[in-house]
């Protein structure tokens, strides 16, 4: 993947995954075949901002992008045929379709909401409907195309009104499953629940010190999560008038500003990311995390400044998450055929770390280590090593890890992200036995089948 990528989407009533960025181009992937490219949408005019799927009767793909403009491509065989476009007052950086109300709402940097319905547009529908949120603004600027302007005589999406909700660039915006009220955020560091019917304002909510850039709803568990610059992502109760709750991993925080959040679906689990690669697995119910993972391990250090995650996605089907930065990454949810044991194979071993308060089990070629408090996973190792583990030990600082296997290798990981430190003279046979002595002179002892 290109570093230009800025933010993938995946919609999962089209199983499709659509990437944004500075090329100006679109790119259609496939996540059942490999990520295989279905399509590549012809340039826009500007940087790529956002994309939404209207489903059945619609199958429509929106984007909007730099140069003012919203463009509704045919996603029927995959064809991508321009079906419409529009030219508005301002780039717009977040798409939601309402299926429930048949509307297409679309935010723009300047804070405004703009409201889209399906039909033949009024001889009138290039002025904003009259609306106690209407606001007055300059006329669009005007753009050299390739394709011909859409003059009204055709059904398509319209503009029907535009209200200003915030005051500065509006990041995300997320419906509630009833469809009744739009939770959006934005750089002016605000979360506002609106209501679609009355079209008010019903709370707004003041956490965050700094902008927000995306909000989730947890269903199951009615609670709204929103991350913005600061480190921690913040947790909001419905219906209850409580600062909120900061999800922060004391171990191991987030150190840099966070890319997004989301809720998986049928679950307490909730995901959060910031631009340097670290993802986080949170509980809900106890505001734990659970597991922490990293996008690029052993990056040497000019990489590592350089380097910037852009964007994540979650896709519920294959319970997959999607990660966008130098590479596209897949990280896929590990689930034991048997919920009620460690591991679908036998345990080789089980080590206490007293250090970080932490269990390690190996089992086959991989390696979990596990929160002696929580007893949830925080780490896996997974085909650490070439074969079968068969010998484990730690350090006396307990930062070290020494595997021992069945083809005679021994080799070093570093115990906090696995990575390979170095290896030892190779066995002929399987490696039966480690043990590590603090003693003068720090030594490994193996014992082999040899």
């Amino acid at each position: 993947m290109e570093d230009s990528i800025k933010k993938i989407c995946y919609f999962g009533d089209w199983d499709r995954i659509v990437t944004c960025g500075k090329t100006k181009k679109c790119k259609i992937l496939d996540p059942e075949n490999d990520m295989q490219t279905i399509a590549v949408l012809p340039d826009h005019e500007g940087t790529i901002l956002n994309s939404e799927y209207l489903p059945d009767p619609y199958n429509l793909l929106v984007t909007s992008s730099a140069d003012l403009c919203i463009r509704f491509w045919n996603t029927v065989d995959d064809e991508f045929q321009l079906t419409h476009h529009e030219q508005l007052d301002a780039s717009q950086t977040a798409l939601k379709f309402c299926d429930k109300k048949d509307v297409l709402f679309t935010a723009s940097r300047t804070g405004h909401i703009t409201t889209w319905k399906y039909g033949y547009p009024p001889d009138d529908s290039s002025k904003k409907k009259s609306s106690p949120f209407t606001n007055k603004v300059a006329n669009p600027r005007k753009f050299n195309f390739n394709f011909p302007l859409d003059n009204g005589t055709r059904e398509s999406f319209y503009r029907q009104k535009t209200f200003q909700l915030h005051e500065d660039v509006i990041s995300d915006m997320i419906l509630m499953p009833k469809g009744e009220r739009m939770i959006t955020c934005s750089l002016d560091s605000k979360i506002k629940i609106f209501d679609i019917e009355k079209e008010k304002v019903r709370n707004v909510l003041t956490g965050h010190k700094q902008g927000v850039f995306a909000v989730t709803w947890s269903s199951d568990y009615h609670f709204l999560v929103s991350a913005g610059f600061e480190h921690e992502a913040l947790v909001w109760i419905a219906n209850v008038e409580t600062a909120p709750f900061k999800l922060r991993d004391q171990k191991k925080p987030h150190q840099h500003s966070l890319v997004n959040v989301l809720a998986v679906p049928n679950s307490p689990q909730v995901i959060t990311a910031d631009h340097k690669g670290m993802i986080k697995i949170w509980d809900i119910r106890t505001f734990q995390c659970m597991q922490t993972m990293y996008t690029e391990n052993n990056l040497p250090k000019n990489d590592y400044k350089s380097f910037y995650l852009s964007s994540f996605a979650y896709m519920p089907k294959r319970k997959q998450i999607v990660t966008a930065g130098k590479k596209m990454h897949i990280f896929e949810y590990e689930r034991t055929q048997n919920p009620m044991c460690a591991d679908d194979q036998p345990l080789f071993l089980a080590l206490y770390n007293p250090i970080f308060f932490t269990f390690i089990t190996a089992a086959g070629r991989n390696v979990k280590i596990w929160d002696a408090l929580t007893g949830s996973i925080s780490k896996v190792f997974k085909n650490i090593v070439e074969s079968e583990i068969t010998a484990l030990c730690i350090d006396d600082r307990c930062r070290k890890l020494f595997i021992g296997t069945h083809k005679g290798s021994i080799m070093c990981f570093n115990y906090s992200n696995g990575a390979f430190v170095k290896s030892f003279v190779k066995h002929d046979a399987e490696v039966s036995g480690l043990m590590y002595t603090d003693e003068e002179m720090k030594l490994i002892i193996s014992t082999s089948w040899d």
